[in-house]
């Protein structure tokens, strides 16, 4: 299939780059607290053991204050592991609105998909000056995954979300993505998204699109 074609196909949509600019990192301490906690309970847990093993075996000496350091921990390990799960940030909402567009681009859904852009939005692909609109975006899906290049598989690598202020905010994604009719070999296409958000009335919508890099496709390459 022309290269053209190909890229539509795998653009509707979304070998990781390194040219490719990461998102700033989230606060370290609701990142390790509630967004994934786990290598500070993972380490708690095992500075609690040591400390119980030195009140054990002796050598602790006279610091009573290594058990009780050790009975604290035990309780914050089962706290932070028991709260974590049910307390959502607001970059792990945006992740997940990421996966649900992501999902109804793959599945051409162009009815729940509209319902997530937003009416100025755009799509720009690798670095081009053209922004495509709300419209000729919607068109893209019914004409290739919808069509042509119907996706067989697509799966999210890396997710990347950050806050802008209280109503926008970013979130990048690593995707690939398969397509009989699109992809050579039945081999996965990968390529680098990043998705600006602009919340609404209560609700996050999508306000531009840009497609950063596909693999095996030169910048500035577009339809």
């Amino acid at each position: 299939m022309p290269r053209c074609s190909c890229l539509l196909a795998q653009s509707t949509l979304g070998a990781e780059s390194q040219s490719v600019p990461s998102l700033p990192d989230p606060p370290p301490l609701v990142h390790y607290t509630v967004e994934n906690p786990w290598p500070l309970v993972i380490g708690l847990a095992i500075l609690s053991v040591v400390l119980f093993w030195l009140f054990i075996t002796g050598r602790a000496g006279n610091r009573p204050w290594i058990i009780w350091t050790a009975r604290v921990l035990v309780p914050v390990c089962v706290l932070l592991a028991v709260i974590a799960p049910y307390v959502k940030t607001e970059r792990e909402l945006l992740s997940e609105r990421t996966d649900e567009l992501v999902k109804r681009a793959a599945a051409a859904d162009t009815g729940e998909l509209s319902q997530m852009l937003a009416p100025e939005v755009s799509l720009r692909l690798l670095g081009g000056e053209n922004r495509y609109s709300r419209e000729r975006i919607m068109d893209l899906v019914r004409q290739y995954p919808g069509g042509k290049a119907p996706v067989n598989w697509h799966k999210i690598d890396r997710h990347q979300a950050t806050m802008d202020g209280k109503d926008l905010a970013r979130t990048q994604v690593h995707v690939r993505v398969k397509s009989k009719e699109a992809t050579m070999f039945d081999f996965p296409v990968g390529s680098w998204w990043r998705i600006d958000w602009r919340r609404s009335n209560g609700e996050w919508k999508v306000a531009g699109l840009e497609c950063m890099q596909i693999d095996g496709v030169p910048p500035g390459t577009h339809p």
